[in-house]
């Protein structure tokens, strides 16, 4: 869940991390989606910084991934 309480995050089986709007109607929000790191049939995790400017998700070959909350765009990848 965002900071904000807007916005929850979850994987998609092909490869992505989606985002649903939670106010109103659940809906998928098309226009926000990060694209390029391994997650499919794994459940990796997914967290929000405190100010929710970044999202940080695990995947399959065991690197940790920074994204961007506004731009959608990989920030940082560690190998962990």
């Amino acid at each position: 869940m965002h900071p904000n309480g807007k916005y929850f995050a979850g994987q998609s089986m092909d490869n992505k991390v989606v985002i649903y709007d939670c106010k109103g109607n659940f809906k998928m929000n098309r226009k926000k989606k990060f694209v390029g790191h391994l997650n499919s049939g794994y459940a990796c995790g997914l967290k929000f910084s405190p100010d929710g400017q970044f999202l940080a998700s695990g995947d399959a070959e065991g690197k940790l991934w920074f994204w961007n909350w506004k731009t959608c765009k990989n920030y940082r990848t560690m190998k962990v």
